[in-house]
């Protein structure tokens, strides 16, 4: 077995959602990093960012990707991406004063 998860750094709720969806989906389908790298076109270390609850993931393919090489529904990936982003977006126009553009 590959080495141990990284704790999730503090996020917003809904990155906090996509990132630990796709960790358990990860555990319960029984993949190491360089597992899953092999099911997908991505390194393991762009798949543990994806999941690292730094930021949201820029590009929606490798939510994707990780969560079909678990065996996760796309569409529930995509979802919960699109939150996160949202929110993400959300938070950036507030600390910058400027209007979030409208999803």
């Amino acid at each position: 077995m590959g080495r141990s998860e990284n704790p999730m750094a503090q996020c917003g709720k809904t990155l906090q959602a996509l990132a630990t969806w796709l960790r358990a989906g990860r555990e319960a389908a029984g993949l190491t990093y360089a597992e899953l790298a092999a099911r997908t076109e991505y390194s393991p270390d762009t798949l543990s960012r994806a999941v690292s609850g730094r930021s949201v993931p820029r590009n929606l393919k490798v939510v994707l990707a990780y969560a079909e090489a678990c065996g996760l529904s796309g569409k529930e990936a995509e979802g919960l991406w699109k939150k996160a982003r949202k929110e993400e977006a959300q938070a950036r126009s507030t600390l910058t004063g400027h209007d979030a553009p409208a999803a």
